[in-house]
């Protein structure tokens, strides 16, 4: 019998502590790259309290941001019912359904042209692009891999000993010998990943809209597209943040840490800069306002080394408006500005700031080049210079 319904690892003070100097380190290697900074998550945040969800009540209960609390009943008898919301969960858990090639971007057809590729993400189409409410989870597991090739090992020889009777055993015989020999020659780290995505929605009679979106969201990525029923209470129970030890290990897939950062969620939301200096850009799928700072914050981040910008587009693509909201928005927050204009694209700008316009005509002045003669060392002349 079991003294508590606790795993043992959570009540051992020795592999807490080693579990929280793992993730110490883990923290430290994705912080070093200056790109991405992690934050713990307090009690307070997980869980919930009288008058603030948390987290983990979130998920749950698949409650927004803004929406007040409530307790919502979650039920698996006919699909996954979480209140008044009907939900369909898809999973890419067989290697079977998973697409012939992954790399870390595809081209986006509608911001592409024959001459230039947009990229997005590989796991894009499951991201941002899906117009649905959804939750795209994605999980890799890190085991111990001597352990994991030594159990590939085995089942190598017991597929190789049925061979004989099945074509199919020996197909996946040369499979797994293919995956052990990239994994030794190439010093591959093999892992087991499981991605899924939950969708919902109020209105059952939308579920078949929302099963098209995913199935063609999936066939963006050349997958094969799943709807888990059996699974799903298990695979749900395994979502719940900071409860991934319960993930059922048999709805994963075997493969390398290089291929299964290939589906990731490389884009976010669009958030607006705290930095004081900036424009106001559209974001491209709602056009909703964000506040973009250029200049001063890529530099604090190490992201660029200078401040220079590059305008670069075909003719109509919108440089010169863009070059004016630019300018207009830097010269509001107190910035000197001084443009060269050659098509005249910036006059009425100036009009508008009671700014200084300069301006001449081809047929009534000549220009000369300026010759710079250096002045010779005269040490009164040099001392006027340097006040």
């Amino acid at each position: 019998m079991r003294k508590s319904i606790v795993p043992d690892e959570t009540l051992s003070p020795q592999l807490t502590q080693e579990f929280l100097d793992n993730a110490g380190q883990f923290a430290v290697i994705l912080e070093d790259c200056g790109l991405v900074r992690l934050k713990r998550l307090t009690k307070q945040q997980l869980a919930s309290s009288s008058r603030e969800f948390g987290i983990i009540e979130k998920y749950c209960y698949l409650l927004e941001t803004n929406s007040q609390p409530v307790i919502r009943d979650i039920s698996f008898k006919n699909g996954i019912q979480i209140g008044s919301q009907y939900c369909q969960l898809y999973t890419l858990a067989d290697a079977a359904d998973l697409p012939p090639l992954c790399g870390s971007r595809i081209n986006y057809d509608k911001y592409s042209t024959d001459k230039t590729k947009f990229s997005i993400g590989f796991a894009a189409p499951l991201g941002l692009l899906l117009p649905c409410n959804h939750i795209y989870n994605q999980y890799v597991f890190i085991d111990d891999a001597q352990a994991t090739l030594k159990k590939l090992e085995s089942k190598k020889l017991r597929l190789q000993s049925l061979s004989a009777y099945s074509r199919g055993n020996s197909i996946a015989m040369d499979a797994v010998n293919d995956f052990l020999n990239e994994s030794i020659s190439e010093q591959r780290l093999p892992i087991k990943a499981h991605f899924n995505v939950l969708v919902w929605t109020s209105d059952k009679e939308k579920l078949k809209d929302v099963k098209n979106m995913v199935s063609t969201s999936l066939a963006q990525m050349e997958a094969m597209p799943k709807q888990e029923t059996l699974g799903a209470a298990q695979i749900f129970w395994g979502g719940i943040p900071g409860n991934a030890g319960d993930f059922p290990s048999n709805d994963c897939f075997d493969s390398f840490a290089e291929q299964a950062s290939c589906f990731f969620n490389q884009e976010t939301n669009y958030r607006s800069s705290i930095s004081p200096v900036g424009i106001r850009l559209g974001e491209r799928l709602n056009g909703m306002p964000c506040h973009v700072d250029l200049s001063d914050e890529p530099m604090k981040k190490g992201i660029i080394t200078n401040r220079n910008k590059f305008i670069l587009g075909p003719s109509g693509s919108g440089k010169s408006f863009f070059t004016n909201h630019m300018v207009r928005s830097y010269y509001e927050q107190g910035t000197h500005v001084v443009l060269v204009d050659v098509g005249h694209s910036y006059k009425g700008l100036c009009t508008l700031v009671n700014g200084y316009y300069f301006t001449y005509d081809e047929k009534k002045i000549r220009f000369a080049l300026i010759r710079f003669t250096f002045l010779p060392e005269i040490p009164w002349i040099r001392k006027s210079v340097n006040r």
